[in-house]
């Protein structure tokens, strides 16, 4: 791919040196900045203060390389943690400035693994987002008419996908009805939430005799039985009437009493048991003059600040984790499918992390590729290392 973008940049009139053409030469110089990008954040980190939590979630690629994954909970920690400390990121920062990860585990999962090596307080939190998708599926479950329609449009999608006969010959009864016809996408077991809108639009659309024979009070009834144990589910997934987030919920002014006399002390033990959970340093005392300080006057004091700082620090959902899934599919494509796993994840980290391409500060990794003795484009085409002090030509001339 390298060179043929040579090509063009050549035919348009860009002068592109003598070297540094190859294939290989783009994954070196990808690489050289993956590095030094990765660096500067890790340093960042170690140097700062601050706590930090950690988001997990897995997903496929389009690699044409056969293999087989097995996911244990013992493999993703070692591979966290080696990841972390190949980075400067060791577990005597983890221990005392991890403070939550987005990942299930109750027994021997990932989670439960981190929290014994790193930090025995660390708050696990499962993916909100996935607990709703959960809560939904087991609805689902329990309203038997909801089941019947997933098993009907399974067996629909079943029909018209694995043959192109059938399909066609839907699309010329629709063509001769005046109707348009839309793809019947098949629900997933546990992804309701966001596929079911798309499969039931597309029978309303393409099927419209189907919902006639419905009665009004039979849909009614179906919608009262649906929503009640969608109800029944989401609180009983995500209800945490002894965690961390359900005692961060007094920081929320909804929560308060409307009579200030009762205000005055609601809250005051959730704050400290706040403080000491998530062990934040600051002082009790005066924590809880700024608590009580924003109850009535909403005036956020320095100490509480620093409490609604750690709280909002906890991830709740691996929704971020999408845009990494969402750039590797458009860096890992159906054309390039043999990529290195190294190469995809220094383009990944440029693409998550990095700026947009024309804020891209290509000046100062292009004089940190020379100063470290790396052949310039300018270069002629020897396998010698730069001699020693060329660098500060190099230096002069891009800047």
């Amino acid at each position: 791919m390298q060179p043929e973008l040579i090509k063009l940049q050549e035919l348009n009139g860009l002068n592109v040196g003598n070297m540094l053409h190859s294939d290989k030469a783009c994954r070196n110089m990808l690489t050289f900045i993956g590095e030094k990008m990765s660096a500067q954040l890790a340093d960042f980190i170690v140097k700062s203060s601050d706590q930090l939590s950690i988001l997990i979630d897995e997903s496929s690629t389009v690699s044409n390389k056969t293999c087989l994954i097995v996911y244990t909970g013992e493999a993703i920690c070692d591979t966290l943690i080696q990841s972390l400390n190949e980075q400067g990121i060791t577990e005597d920062i983890l221990q005392y400035r991890l403070l939550g990860f987005a990942m299930m585990g109750k027994y021997r999962g990932t989670a439960m693994l981190l929290r014994e090596c790193t930090n025995e307080d660390l708050v696990i939190i499962h993916c909100m987002n996935h607990t709703l998708e959960l809560a939904v599926h087991d609805a689902v479950n329990e309203v038997t008419s909801a089941s019947h329609f997933q098993i009907f449009n399974d067996s629909l999608y079943v029909f018209f996908s694995q043959s192109p006969k059938h399909m066609r010959e839907l699309e010329s009864v629709a063509a001769e009805l005046g109707m348009r016809t839309r793809r019947v996408d098949r629900v997933f077991d546990i992804h309701w939430l966001s596929l079911s809108c798309t499969s039931v639009m597309s029978l309303w659309e393409s099927y419209p005799a189907l919902p006639s024979d419905a009665h009004q009070t039979k849909a009614q009834d179906f919608r009262s039985r649906f929503f009640r144990a969608l109800a029944e589910n989401i609180e009983r997934r995500l209800v945490d009437k002894n965690g961390v987030l359900s005692t961060a919920a007094v920081l929320n002014p909804k929560t308060w009493p409307a009579d200030k006399e009762p205000r005055v002390l609601y809250g005051d033990e959730k704050v400290l048991q706040l403080r000491k959970d998530l062990h934040i340093d600051v002082c009790p005392v005066l924590l809880l003059k700024d608590f009580r300080q924003y109850k009535f006057t909403a005036c956020i004091g320095e100490h509480l600040q620093k409490v609604i700082t750690t709280v909002s620090s906890i991830p709740v959902s691996t929704a971020e984790c999408e845009r990494g899934f969402s750039a590797m599919n458009l860096i890992l494509t159906d054309e390039r499918n043999r990529m290195l796993v190294s190469t995809l994840n220094t383009l990944l980290f440029i693409a998550v992390n990095g700026p947009e391409v024309v804020q891209f500060p290509a000046q100062k990794y292009t004089i940190m590729w020379v100063k470290e003795g790396r052949h310039s484009a300018d270069d002629a085409a020897t396998r010698k290392k730069l001699e020693k002090g060329t660098e500060d030509f190099y230096y002069e001339t891009y800047t």
